[in-house]
């Protein structure tokens, strides 16, 4: 699979933020880039404009600020937002209602209390007719839906399970809706992005074993910021979708044989997200929009559409989602990204649309840190230099190190407004990288670096130009102890030999050969007097 990332937005820059704390963290960090001033919140600072939804909020609540006006966000959404259509879209009938008024297609259905007899349900599943759906009156990631239900038996075994499950909720009766699922993004009069998200699946290629392949698809997915912390698990489901297709772990695919391991596409369940907004047509789009229209005050947010699979210019909406997920618009599996990020600020901001951005980030774990012991309520991220910024590699040689130079270096680079890092290297080197938007200032810095700490002896300073995202401030990192490493990898080795030795000398070849290698020892042991 192909994918395209921005350039800026490199898996160093997000790898504190995971799950929903990254739907924040890439309009936080789109926003302070453009000179907008960022705070986090803590959980105890009330935010009335802007309902929250969950139970974990550090991280996910921050406002960003210019000179005349402040909005305040949770995850993805901000207060553009009203809670009056985060409410709305909450409630699935509610939301089908509004969406009914407006002339936006949805599927004929109607919502039940929890309390409603078997009957009643089966005499309206058999009115509308079937294949249905049956989904919890609230809920979201697919939880608690079952689809295309096709006769009355299954209806009534689906109905017995969602019982069980879902106990304390209202139930929603709803026709199925063939034809491919997308999540769609719109901001204002615009969808920004569109999804295709399939389910769990592997590639042959004629060599691998579907375990195997498994194995190289989570790896696949541990580069790609979103679906990081989202693999595939060998579960029951995954073996049981193995063995209905007649092969075990152990079958070898064919070259290009597509095996699905889940019937969901759910991302969480290690799905893959496609990028599919060039493939929507401008009818589908369109209708996307109404969609996002007909809930008062929904300036932004995510859908669920499902297209005509005889008319691509036909769809029907069956989700509206006021704090929809956008890692994954941001990274797909496969085609383009899509920066609905920067949709956001745009519409928040639209004096900083053509900003000349920065490239920096900060360490976003590291800043909420304060919030999380609750030492202050709320964080302010020091101010981003704004504009084209500057960056070289320097290495060090000679008596550099256990002679307190990179914090030596550190002292200097802050003195001069330098971001960036000083680091110790396996060779004996030391290797710092220094960034500002003043090309002059990193330049003048390696006569900084060949004068050295008071107990340094620089030898020689090489240097290079990168251009790379860097994290704001200076530190000393820590040298990666490969000399560990090398231990874990020889105790490795040693556990793997013992094991091959206690086999052998449990075989029964072993066994057998006890009485021949006894005579042989025997004759060393004279050989030797």
């Amino acid at each position: 699979m192909t994918n395209d990332f921005q350039p800026y937005l490199t898996y160093e820059v997000v790898k504190g933020a995971y799950g929903y704390d990254l739907c924040g963290y890439l309009i936080a960090l789109e926003g302070w880039r453009r000179g907008l001033r960022l705070t986090f919140y803590s959980e105890d600072v009330d935010f009335p404009s802007v309902k929250t939804v969950g139970k974990h909020f550090l991280g996910r609540r921050f406002s960003l600020s210019s000179d005349e006006k402040t909005h305040y966000f949770f995850r993805s959404r901000g207060d553009l937002i009203s809670n009056d259509a985060v409410d709305i879209c909450k409630d699935k009938d509610w939301t089908k209602s509004v969406l009914s008024k407006s002339n936006v297609p949805v599927p004929k259905g109607r919502e039940f209390s929890k309390d409603v007899e078997k009957e009643e349900l089966l005499n309206y599943a058999r009115k509308i007719g079937f294949p249905l759906v049956i989904k919890p009156t609230k809920g979201s990631l697919g939880k608690g839906v079952y689809t295309d239900i096709a006769n009355e038996q299954q209806f009534i075994e689906v109905l017995n399970e969602f019982k069980k499950s879902h106990s304390n909720s209202g139930i929603i009766i709803e026709q199925h809706v063939y034809g491919e699922e997308y999540r769609v993004y719109v901001v204002g009069d615009e969808v920004i992005g569109a999804t295709n998200r399939i389910p769990a699946n592997i590639e042959g290629d004629g060599l691998n074993s579907i375990k195997e392949l498994i194995k190289l698809k989570n790896k696949e997915k541990k580069s790609n910021p979103y679906l990081r912390s989202k693999s595939i698990d060998i579960d029951y489901e995954v073996k049981d979708q193995i063995k209905r297709k007649g092969y075990t772990l152990d079958t070898v695919l064919e070259d290009g044989e597509v095996l699905y391991l889940r019937t969901k596409s759910n991302l969480s369940a290690g799905g893959d997200p496609l990028d599919a907004t060039d493939i929507l047509t401008g009818e589908v789009k369109e209708i996307a929009v109404n969609a996002a229209k007909s809930i008062p005050n929904f300036k932004h947010g995510g859908l669920d559409l499902i297209v005509d699979p005889l008319d691509n210019r036909k769809a029907t909406i069956i989700e509206m989602n006021a704090t929809a997920e956008i890692g994954f618009h941001h990274f797909p599996m496969e085609g383009k990204y899509r920066d609905i990020a920067g949709a956001i600020v745009d519409l928040y901001f639209p004096e900083t649309k053509n900003e000349n951005k920065s490239t920096y980030f900060f360490d976003f774990k590291g800043i909420l840190n304060p919030l999380r012991d609750g030492t202050v309520k709320y964080i302010e991220i020091r101010p981003t230099p704004i504009g084209q910024s500057y960056t070289k590699k320097f290495y060090v040689s000679g008596k550099v190190q256990k002679v307190n130079y990179r914090s030596w270096v550190r002292k200097q680079a802050i003195q001069r407004n330098l971001h960036g890092y000083a680091k110790n290297l396996n060779n004996g080197k030391v290797v710092v990288i220094v960034s500002s938007p003043e090309k002059k200032n990193v330049d003048n810095f390696k006569k900084i670096l060949l004068k050295g700490s008071p107990n340094s002896i620089v030898e020689k300073v090489t240097e290079e130009k990168i251009e790379r995202p860097i994290e704001i401030g200076f530190k000393v990192k820590k040298q990666k102890n490969k000399k560990r490493n090398k231990q874990h990898k020889i105790v490795d080795e040693l556990n793997n030999e013992k094991k091959k030795y206690n086999n052998v000398v449990n075989s029964k070849s072993w066994k057998y050969t006890a009485p021949f290698r006894k005579i042989v020892n025997k004759l060393g042991d004279s050989k030797k007097r």
